[in-house]
């Protein structure tokens, strides 16, 4: 998808922009987004703390995801001796 590889913005407006072809390509037409809510929020966000690497490193999670293993050991044996862990490590 093309979303996904866009520049990062350089500032408000881009910002505002790549949100609203995102959600445009993302959103449900079951579910409509007002492009202009999601421009207001993205500016927002954009506001109080815009991070250029931050961007990046979220970009570049799922790059890494393939290397993250299911807990073994002592990890496991507490996962399933919380009280929630049916609902936190098994799909519902």
């Amino acid at each position: 998808m093309k979303i996904f590889a866009m520049a990062p913005p350089t500032n408000r407006e881009e910002a505002c922009r790549n949100s609203v072809k995102a959600f445009g390509v993302l959103g449900s037409p079951q579910y409509p987004t007002d492009p202009a809510q999601v421009a207001e929020r993205t500016g927002r966000a954009y506001d109080r703390s815009f991070d250029p690497l931050g961007s990046a490193r979220v970009r570049s999670g799922p790059l890494g995801a393939a290397r993250v293993r299911a807990p073994s050991g002592r990890g496991a044996r507490l996962g399933r001796s919380h009280p929630y862990a049916s609902s936190m490590f098994r799909p519902s």
